[in-house]
């Protein structure tokens, strides 16, 4: 996750499947723990962002280094080949369950 990524609560709320108090009780129990960091949206003076508070930072880089572990193993396992195909299948099977369109080397593909 990029350092200065920031979510608005808003656009990810009317895309939860939770009721709205119940993320924001997670939240607020997130923000306790210094996962994440709430702060007003400069546009908007009620509307919220949520960025990663400073365990959430920590958490966030354990996570990319293990990540980045892992898909050294598995590309020395599979091969160079394999791996390309493994991410781009992965790549594709996040978009359809994101409900985003596919993109194949930077071009969308059509809907039909």
């Amino acid at each position: 996750m990029p350092q200065g990524f920031e979510v608005g609560s808003r656009v990810r709320l009317e895309k939860a499947t939770l009721p709205k108090q119940t993320v924001g009780d997670l939240l607020d129990e997130l923000e306790e723990m210094r996962m994440v960091e709430r702060f007003p949206d400069p546009d908007h003076g009620v509307i919220k962002r949520v960025r990663l508070g400073p365990k959430g930072k920590v958490w966030a880089a354990e996570v990319r280094r293990v990540s980045a572990a892992t898909e050294a193993k598995w590309a020395t396992q599979l091969g160079t080949k394999k791996m390309r195909s493994l991410r781009a299948l992965l790549e594709e099977l996040a978009a359809t369950v994101e409900g985003r369109p596919k993109a194949t080397n930077g071009v969308k593909q059509r809907r039909g």
